[in-house]
């Protein structure tokens, strides 16, 4: 009787090991092709992505090997970071060879995918979003000194972390005035020649909406360090 039962349950076992066998008919090759989350550091997209020029980001270069025939993938910020054009405001006080002052003014960009960006070559700072060229722009006046501060953004958000980083390189100061002949009150520009110049910087974090919006600190020092100010910012993502 036990001679008997064993041998079906032999043949079941040999047929089970005989069908699992035969069930991979997947090629060789396209078994070693990794998934992204398994691939190697140099094959992996980046979480974070950087930007093009100076501003946190290495020089552009081809990337390295990868799988044949396939395009390095564009980063996309996450759902709740959207881009668009913030506007917003700003304010410090104001020292300027021992004469106290408030300065206010105004600040406003479009944050865009920087679609010239190569998957790995990002430094220190990894934006997802970054501000349109041309776009970012601020404009403050200096209480009654008559004096007017204006400069172009340069910078990004990186939607992973939240943190915002901007500067306001070769900015320029001097008499505030007014680009419309037929409003000379309407204080926008500052007027040729500038008395001189300062760097600013921008450093927040990003908020969900809605709206959407950036708020934290902002730092104007002239280059020769007779004017400074430190204040707040805030910005919102506009419909």
């Amino acid at each position: 009787m036990k001679r008997a039962i064993a041998t079906p349950i032999l043949r079941v076992g040999v047929a089970v090991l005989v069908v699992g066998c035969s069930t991979d008919t997947t090629p060789h090759r396209s078994r070693s092709v990794r998934a992204p989350a398994d691939a190697p550091p140099s094959m992996q997209q980046p979480s974070m992505a950087g930007t093009s020029g100076s501003f946190g980001n290495a020089p552009p270069t081809m990337p390295g090997a990868g799988i044949a025939g396939a395009a390095p993938a564009m980063p996309t910020p996450r759902a709740n970071c959207e881009g668009g054009r913030y506007v917003g405001t700003y304010n410090c006080s104001l020292d300027v060879i021992g004469i106290p002052s408030t300065l206010d003014g105004d600040v406003s960009f479009v944050l865009e995918i920087d679609e010239t960006i190569v998957p790995g070559q990002c430094d220190e700072f990894c934006p997802d979003l970054v501000i349109a060229e041309g776009s970012g722009t601020l404009f403050g006046v200096a209480g009654d000194t008559g004096w007017a501060f204006q400069g172009e953004l340069d910078g990004g958000l990186n939607c992973q972390t939240g943190e915002f980083r901007a500067t306001a390189a070769n900015g320029i100061f001097g008499l505030a005035g007014s680009t419309d002949p037929s409003k000379p009150d309407e204080l926008t520009t500052v007027l040729d020649p500038p008395l001189g110049a300062f760097d600013g910087t921008f450093s927040g974090m990003h908020g969900a909406g809605p709206p959407e919006r950036i708020t934290g600190n902002w730092d104007l020092a002239e280059v020769a360090d007779f004017a400074r100010c430190t204040g707040p910012f805030m910005v919102q993502l506009q419909p």
